[in-house]
């Protein structure tokens, strides 16, 4: 139990008081009100100071249910996405989906209400994925030519680890659910708005060509996304280290300030 000792400012005596562990609990005095929950206070009145003895709670432990239900839904996920990418969305079925996961199709429906649902889930899961690793190294990068690279390499470095959910991204007939398009544009809200942020510095501080911030950003994305797709749909010569070095250099290229010459503003 929280121990709890009351000082009131007007020096009146109260004793030490025990609580059971609850969301909320009153005070035996019409003048307090204290709501707590587990190792957190909430004090509700201004004449008394509060000391508080919570222990302190462990992190909930996951059931063994609760494991298996992961680990399956995450091998539903992941045979799943083979499937898209080697039939597409329209083409393939959710016999297909239990075949490659070695399960029951009624067992895939335990988890997933539908086809649609599976083909959601799957995107959502990579691009929260790729959202996450992107964000963290550009935020990890100092200058601008870092963090357009940082952008580059790490969605060029995905794209071999997880080529089947780029194909399914990329090269998707139309038909499909518009998640793969247009929810694509919403997973890179925030690494483009990290990169209009580090461009318009630069910009401020003479060190690109004086274009506007976010169209620069996106320009960026989209020729990564244009890159990637070629490396999809052939067999690629070159490396994907060579790739994304020569997309950087490039770039980089045709952003360096033009000596001798003032630059055009936005």
């Amino acid at each position: 139990m929280p121990l709890l000792l009351c000082a009131f400012s007007d020096e009146r005596n109260f004793n030490f008081s025990h609580f059971r562990k609850s969301s909320t609990a009153s005070f035996l005095h019409k003048q307090l009100d204290i709501a707590f929950s587990l190792g957190k206070l909430t004090i509700q009145s201004k004449n008394c100071t509060i000391w508080s003895s919570m222990p302190t709670l462990a992190k909930p432990v996951r059931s063994k249910k609760q494991v298996v239900f992961e680990f399956r839904r995450s091998e539903i996920i992941t045979a799943a996405r083979k499937v898209f990418a080697e039939k597409g969305y329209i083409a393939a079925t959710v016999d297909e989906i239990a075949a490659r996961a070695e399960l029951a199709k009624g067992t895939i429906y335990v988890y997933f209400e539908s086809k649609e649902q599976i083909y959601t889930a799957v995107l959502a899961n990579d691009l929260e994925t790729l959202r996450r690793l992107t964000v963290e190294k550009i935020t990890a990068a100092s200058t601008v030519h870092e963090k357009i690279s940082a952008y580059i390499q790490t969605r060029f470095e995905y794209c071999e680890e997880r080529r089947d959910f780029f194909r399914i991204m990329y090269i998707e007939p139309s038909g499909s659910p518009v998640l793969s398009k247009a929810k694509a544009r919403e997973w890179l809200r925030e690494p483009i708005r990290l990169l209009t942020l580090a461009i318009d510095s630069a910009i401020s501080a003479n060190q690109i060509r004086h274009w506007p911030a976010e169209v620069l950003a996106w320009t960026v994305a989209d020729l990564t996304t244009g890159a990637l797709q070629r490396r999809l749909a052939t067999i690629p010569t070159n490396t994907a280290g060579e790739d994304s070095e020569f997309l950087i250099d490039f770039l980089y290229s045709a952003l360096r300030p033009q000596q001798g010459k003032s630059e055009r503003t936005p």
